[in-house]
């Protein structure tokens, strides 16, 4: 592996992550780490629809849709209860 810069962590570095053993990345994998029901959900959308790019994106885009509509529910249930 190449070694980037002159080998010692900055400062920022060492106040993000102080017991990591000088190393200058977390040793969580935060690329695979995603919260389980994500996985899930779309594994059951690849059940229900088929493996394929429009079911992979289903899951996104409902649970977008839902935010939005959410959002909305509380912003105007917010405002109805200001006088």
């Amino acid at each position: 592996m190449a070694c980037l810069g002159n080998g010692r962590m900055s400062t920022a570095d060492r106040l993000a992550w102080p017991n990591r053993g000088g190393g200058v990345s977390p040793e969580i994998d935060y690329y695979n780490s995603k919260p389980p029901l994500n996985v899930w959900l779309i594994a059951l959308a690849f059940k229900l629809f088929g493996a394929n790019l429009v079911s992979l994106r289903l899951v996104s885009v409902v649970s977008a849709w839902l935010t939005v509509a959410v959002l909305q529910c509380a912003a105007v249930a917010c405002l109805r209860r200001t006088p």
